[in-house]
């Protein structure tokens, strides 16, 4: 950007919204997200228990539900989008399960399911709804409705997030720990197939490079693909960081030469301790 050019307000927003996620010191000096999370005063609140009543929602950071559903999100692309074991890895967990929602502001995955499908006569709204309520049907539960515009946490046209949360336990809500970086949530526990889990790390990892802060990232204040394990639940470390590098290694291969060919993304790791 020439200096002499007025700044606009979209990128005064983002500006604000990089110092206030924690600028170019997102770790408060702590060497490693691990060190950085049990440094939170509240980080034992991102583990929810397992008993604890969750919904259908989008992995998007600014999706964090309503307060009147009383449940805590479970991350995916969108409700669940097209996921051909919706049925098998979820009618197990429906005495958890309050319902599904769509969200507004572009949901990113129903936006690549519309042109994956062609559904040229459907808005990504549409789509979004219409798909959260083919869930909701499949499993027999609500459809819960909307994430509307002023709902979104925070409201902006744009993707602020700092980190992708790969949750290889499935109980990890990062909102409920105000201190952790905004991040978009993966809740790769609670689904069996590891391609689609992967998918959704590239989508994700896209999203934010192209939609985000993009540039802002560099090798120095990079993007964070933070693994997240609770021992004995779900998946372990060594696979989901196969799967993570995996889907850096895919998306570098599509959109690695914007950014001279090295994604500014860095594998990090948070696992539950015991209090």
């Amino acid at each position: 950007m020439n200096p002499d050019e007025p700044m606009s307000t979209e990128q005064a927003e983002k500006d604000g919204y990089w110092l206030k996620g924690g600028g170019n010191d997102l770790l408060k000096g702590k060497p490693n997200w691990q060190e950085f999370f049990i440094s939170l005063p509240d980080h034992q609140k991102a583990f929810v228990d397992h008993s604890a009543l969750r919904y259908l929602g989008c992995m998007d950071e600014r999706d964090k539900g309503r307060q009147e559903w009383n449940a805590y999100k479970i991350g995916l692309g969108g409700a669940a989008i097209g996921y051909t074991e919706r049925v098998p890895d979820f009618l197990p967990k429906q005495s958890i399960l309050v319902g599904t929602s769509s969200h507004r502001r572009n949901c990113g995955y129903a936006t690549l399911f519309k042109e994956e499908n062609g559904l040229v006569n459907e808005t990504v709204n549409q789509v979004a709804d219409d798909q959260a309520k083919i869930t909701a049907e499949m499993l027999g539960i609500p459809y819960l409705g909307v994430v509307e515009d002023y709902n979104m946490n925070p409201p902006v046209n744009f993707h602020p997030a700092r980190a992708m949360y790969y949750d290889g336990g499935g109980y990890f809500v990062p909102y409920l720990t105000p201190e952790l970086p905004e991040g978009l949530l993966i809740s790769r526990g609670m689904v069996s197939n590891s391609e689609y889990s992967r998918r959704l790390a590239k989508i994700a990892m896209k999203i934010v490079l192209e939609h985000g802060f993009s540039r802002r990232f560099t090798q120095d204040s990079p993007f964070y693909a933070v693994i997240v394990t609770e021992p004995g639940v779900g998946i372990d470390k060594e696979a989901a960081t196969v799967e993570v590098k995996r889907a850096i290694d895919e998306l570098t291969n599509e959109i690695g030469g914007e950014f001279n060919g090295h994604l500014p993304v860095k594998v990090d790791y948070i696992e539950k301790v015991s209090v």
